[in-house]
C-alpha cells in the first residue's frame, strides 16, 4: 500500500475584477472548505502548475480543501499594475475572487473588518508583553 501519494488534481482558473477596473487571475484546485495561500513576490499561476514540485505540492495542500491561489495585480497572469503596494490592495485582491463567486470565501469578510484573519487574536484583548531580560536580570550587589 502506497502512503502520501496524492491523485492528480486540475487547476480551475478564473478572472475577478478589482474596484478600478483590473483584472486579478485566481486558481482553484480541490473541493472542501477554502485554503488561500498568497503568493510570492513573483508567481504565475499556468508555469508553477508546470514545475513538478510545485504542483505536488499544491495539490497535497487541496486534498479535501478547495485550495485558492492567485496571481497579484502586476504578476503572472493577473492584469498589469504599477500602482503603490498596499494593504488594501492584497485585501481587495483577495476579496475579488470571492466577490465574483456565489461560495463566498469566509476569511473576507474578518480580513476586510481588520488585517487580522482565521481566528487570529484581537489586538483589544492582549495582554501585556512579558519584561524584557534586562528588567528581569538582577545585577550583581557590590561588596565592599
Amino acid at each position: 500500500m502506497l502512503t502520501g501519494v496524492v491523485a492528480a488534481r486540475d487547476q480551475r482558473l478564473g478572472m475577478a475584477r478589482l474596484a478600478d477596473g483590473g483584472r486579478v487571475t485566481y486558481a482553484l484546485t480541490g473541493t472542501g472548505p477554502f485554503l488561500l495561500v498568497a503568493p510570492g513576490r513573483l508567481s504565475h499561476l499556468e508555469l508553477g502548475w508546470a514545475i513538478p514540485a510545485e504542483r505536488v505540492f499544491h495539490e497535497s495542500l487541496s486534498s479535501g480543501r478547495a485550495l485558492v491561489r492567485y496571481d497579484r495585480p502586476g504578476c503572472g497572469l493577473s492584469d498589469a499594475y504599477d500602482g503603490p503596494r498596499t494593504m488594501e490592495l492584497e485585501l481587495a485582491t483577495i476579496a475579488s475572487p470571492s466577490a465574483s463567486r456565489e461560495d463566498a470565501f469566509p476569511c473576507v469578510e474578518k480580513c476586510s473588518a481588520r488585517p487580522t484573519c482565521s481566528g487570529a487574536p484581537d489586538p483589544s484583548s492582549a495582554v501585556s508583553p512579558p519584561p524584557t531580560a534586562s528588567a528581569t536580570t538582577a545585577t550583581p550587589e557590590r561588596q565592599a
